[in-house]
């Protein structure tokens, strides 16, 4: 964003400063319209536009733990690079940040962070047009202030933690559904037969395009398995859908002492499976791997 600085001295004021003050809004507003109206596209269901898709990766902040400012529907594709092992935040088209009374914006861009790291927001402020005051002085008279995503934090600009700032469409959102019928708000429980020793909760919620899964498990089975673990089975479980030979999104799962890239599959019969996103085969433990992700399934 462009912004007019105001010195004390004696600042001459242009026509040109005025044009800079109407832009302000003329020029922000209709790309932020466009990306909320753009989050309801089925076509971007599969991005982040919300904090409990990329919550499960990275560390974000909520509505009511953020204090410094939101994400204005960011658009952003996460995967894993199996080389280095890490998770790949890809920013689509870039978007805007609302912090304070400013709304900053950022550019596409494409960082790597490990699994459970944030990733930062930097502030970056060019001042120009300097110009000579009544007393004699020069000063600059316009600011030019934009934001940067990075994996590194910034020891010189302001620079702000992804757990201090949420997704606009999360606030707008809770506004929203406070005005909605608490039935229709209500998760309906799966009746899932479950395996491995597993035990909990496995619950969803019908939205328009898609339907959102909540699971909650854990295990008491303390045996080594080698590659992926059977979770349950949803043969008359009530389950909505078609979830034959899809996966969830991405989330951690541990081992004795580490924590692995994981993410569930459902094949053609509908049973459930844990798979580690490791390169090499592991041994693990169902007691050492309880599941709590949110993910959506396209309808």
């Amino acid at each position: 964003m462009n912004k007019v600085l105001f010195n004390t001295g004696g600042q001459p004021i242009y026509l040109d400063d005025l044009e800079v003050i109407q832009k302000l809004a003329s020029e922000s507003l209709p790309e932020i319209l466009n990306l909320v109206v753009r989050s309801a596209i089925p076509s971007y269901v599969g991005f982040w536009t919300s904090n409990e898709i990329l919550g499960n990766l990275i560390p974000m902040g909520t509505v009511s733990t953020s204090s410094k400012g939101f994400f204005v529907t960011p658009f952003c594709l996460s995967s894993r690079n199996d080389e280095t092992r890490k998770v790949v935040l890809q920013f689509i088209d870039g978007g805007f940040l609302c912090i304070g009374n400013d709304f900053i914006k950022y550019e596409a861009t494409e960082i790597e962070v490990d699994y459970g790291s944030p990733f930062y927001i930097i502030i970056k402020k060019d001042k120009h047009d300097n110009r000579t005051l009544d007393n004699g002085e020069q000063a600059p008279c316009q600011e030019h202030k934009y934001a940067i995503i990075s994996n590194e934090r910034s020891q010189i600009d302001e620079c702000y933690s992804s757990d201090q700032f949420c997704s606009l469409t999360d606030a707008i959102y809770n506004i929203i559904k406070s005005k909605i019928d608490v039935n229709a708000r209500k998760w309906t429980k799966l009746n899932v037969h479950f395996l491995s020793g597993y035990g909990g909760t496995v619950e969803y919620r019908e939205l328009t395009d898609c339907y959102r899964f909540r699971i909650n498990i854990v295990s008491n089975n303390n045996t080594d398995i080698s590659g992926s673990i059977p979770l349950f089975d949803t043969y008359e479980s009530g389950w909505p859908g078609n979830i034959q030979n899809t996966i969830s999104c991405m989330f951690g799962a541990g081992g004795d002492d580490e924590t692995y890239p994981s993410y569930i599959s459902f094949d053609g019969e509908g049973n459930a499976r844990l798979h580690c996103m490791s390169a090499n085969p592991i041994e693990w433990r169902p007691l050492n791997c309880p599941v709590n992700i949110i993910f959506e399934i396209p309808k």
